[in-house]
């Protein structure tokens, strides 16, 4: 099957909704060489870890809610994210050589992966 060829996808506060790897290796062939992946994504609080550093980032993570007038019924179909970043990085890592995972704030992480 041949696909079109794209120099950037972005997915945003959506992969979690998507059977995770099956996504991944689509975007994989979505893309053509030199192109980019970047995931806003949401990942689950499992360990002690993640649910102290959630902690850590409340009272940032309170401001900035009350900054942008965030409201809590956004009236859209949600998904709690049921994978953990460390899982996520686990995953991500055999399926995207290089790629690179950072954790943000509202148990979000920023991947950006660069096909070769």
């Amino acid at each position: 099957m041949e696909y079109d060829s794209y120099d950037l996808v972005t997915m945003v506060a959506s992969l979690h909704h998507m059977e995770f790897e099956r996504a991944i290796s689509r975007v994989k062939l979505l893309l053509r060489p030199g192109g980019k992946l970047i995931v806003i994504g949401l990942s689950a609080n499992k360990s002690i870890g993640d649910w102290t550093l959630s902690g850590l980032f409340l009272p940032a993570v309170r401001l900035m809610s009350r900054l942008h007038w965030e409201v809590r019924e956004i009236q859209v179909v949600t998904k709690v994210p049921s994978q953990s970043l460390r899982e996520i990085k686990v995953i991500a890592g055999h399926l995207l050589l290089n790629c690179k995972i950072k954790r943000g704030l509202y148990y979000r992480y920023i991947l950006s992966w660069t096909k070769v």
